[in-house]
């Protein structure tokens, strides 16, 4: 018994980062936990926050649209930089930063294909 795992426009693309999608597997069972990753890759001198941006920022935002069935965790963030200037203390990441969110496949999830939507929202 398999599902197939499919993410749904997994590229995305603002002024100055572009966003895609991970998954760790292309098929997992009912009660698995996979991760998904969210790769923020950022132009030269420009960055992305952390959950706990500082004095200035603002932390990416995940809202997922998930099947039923599938649960997706709390985001596991990289430790972050301190970034410029140095008169605001802020923490992000620069070049890329990939965020990993565990989904949870319930186990009585039927077999087939998945669907994995999200918003993700960044300041940069």
């Amino acid at each position: 018994m398999a599902i197939f795992l499919a993410v749904a426009g997994n590229f995305a693309h603002a002024a100055h980062t572009q966003v895609q999608l991970l998954l760790s597997a292309d098929t997992a069972k009912p009660g698995d936990t996979i991760l998904l990753g969210v790769d923020l890759k950022m132009e030269p001198e420009w960055h992305t926050y952390w959950k706990n941006p500082g004095e200035a920022g603002m932390a990416t935002k995940i809202e997922w649209q998930l099947p039923p069935g599938v649960t997706a965790g709390e985001i596991q963030w990289p430790l972050p930089e301190k970034l410029p200037p140095t008169e605001v203390t802020t923490y992000g990441y620069s070049n890329e930063v990939v965020l990993l969110v565990p989904l949870k496949l319930a186990a009585d999830l039927k077999p087939g294909t998945l669907d994995l939507k999200a918003n993700v929202s960044w300041l940069e």
